[in-house]
């Protein structure tokens, strides 16, 4: 078991559940999945359970183990639905500006996914939503940091109602890693992402028009 205590924090069980049938989809038993893993799929599936954040690092290790794929890290991201966030997904919807989703989701970060902090700024015409990881992430940073990024931007389409593939990604993201080979197949499908930026302190940025803060949910 982990010492850092960021890791040992709760976060919802539907996590892994989406991660699992992700996988499933994919050809990769459950019980493959959950091998060395001390979660059970009756608790995954337990729509109000709480598994703790290192269990989850577990299964997500498990998976890029099992499928070294990093578009694991788009679909993860995409399919990120407002209610597999319990109580915060519904705090979103309750907000009522995107500078108060934003500002809710911040407060989120900062105690229950402490292994991450987000600072918002305004440049311009732009805001600028800067991610850092509190703690090492190892060599799955790239993905992790994508998968979070992904999520945050399907986030607050669905917060604001806007619907992607007809409408277009009104946010990108911008990451100091270089472009992975599964950025093709999903280049359509997620927000546009823009490779091997000179980020301060190598932050992962999501940037969306100004104008779009004030916006009514």
């Amino acid at each position: 078991m982990p010492t850092n205590p960021d890791l040992r924090l709760k976060i919802p069980a539907t996590y892994g559940l989406s991660l699992l049938k992700l996988m499933q989809e994919r050809g990769h038993a459950t019980s493959t999945l959950l091998e060395g893993s001390p979660l059970t799929l009756e608790q995954l599936q337990d729509t109000r359970g709480l598994i703790e954040a290192w269990h989850y690092a577990l299964l997500l290790n498990r998976a890029m183990g099992l499928d070294a794929d990093h578009g694991l890290a788009y679909e993860l991201g995409l399919r990120s639905q407002v209610t597999k966030h319990g109580f915060v997904g519904f705090g979103l919807i309750s907000c009522g500006t995107l500078r108060e989703a934003i500002a809710f989701a911040e407060r989120y970060f900062q105690a229950r996914v402490p292994a991450f902090r987000s600072t918002l700024s305004v440049d311009g015409a732009q805001v600028i939503v800067a991610l850092h990881e509190t703690i090492p992430l190892g060599p799955r940073r790239d993905f992790i940091m994508d998968l979070v990024a992904v999520e945050l931007c399907s986030l607050f389409a669905k917060v604001l109602d806007i619907e992607p593939a007809r409408q277009g990604w009104m946010s990108e993201i911008w990451v100091p890693h270089a472009e992975p080979a599964a950025y093709a197949r999903y280049r359509d499908r997620i927000p546009p992402f823009h490779f091997n930026q000179g980020v301060a302190g190598g932050a992962v940025q999501i940037r969306f028009p100004a104008r779009m803060l004030d916006e009514p949910i």
